[in-house]
C-alpha cells in the first residue's frame, strides 16, 4: 500500500514557474557609442511572488563584467513583459558572455526561506 501511494505521488504533475529571459542567444551589435556593443533583451514574469529582477553580465567563467542599462533592478508585475537594452564594452565581447536575470525577493517578516531563480542567455 505504501509503495502504491509513493508511485502515485511521484507520477503527479509538478509545476515549477520561473521567468523568461529572451532571446536565448542574443547577438551583440554595434551601438551608437564607439567601443560599445548592445543587444535588446526581454523579461516576462511568470512568478506571482516576485516583482523585482536584477540584471547581470558574466564572462565565460561566470565573473562579473561591466555593463550599462537604464535600470539594473527591474520592476515587472506578474504576467507582464519588460524590454531592456544592455550595453557592453567591445573589449568584454571577445569571448561569449552570459546576460542573466536573478529574481529578487522583498524581505517580509523573519522567514529566511525564499526561492530565487537565475536565467541566463549566452551571446553568440
Amino acid at each position: 500500500m505504501k509503495f502504491a501511494t509513493l508511485v502515485i505521488l511521484l507520477l503527479l504533475p509538478v509545476s515549477v514557474e520561473s521567468h523568461q529571459w529572451t532571446p536565448t542567444y542574443p547577438e551583440l551589435r554595434p551601438s551608437f557609442v564607439d567601443g560599445v556593443r548592445t543587444t535588446k533583451m526581454r523579461l516576462f514574469n511568470k512568478r506571482k511572488d516576485v516583482r523585482y529582477y536584477e540584471i547581470q553580465v558574466l564572462d565565460s567563467e561566470f565573473r562579473p563584467v561591466s555593463f550599462a542599462t537604464n535600470e539594473k533592478i527591474l520592476f515587472v508585475d506578474y504576467l507582464q513583459t519588460k524590454t531592456v537594452d544592455v550595453y557592453v564594452p567591445n573589449k568584454a565581447t571577445r569571448q561569449p558572455l552570459y546576460i542573466c536575470t536573478i529574481s529578487k525577493q522583498v524581505k517580509q517578516g523573519k522567514t529566511k526561506t525564499m526561492v530565487t531563480s537565475r536565467v541566463c542567455s549566452k551571446t553568440k
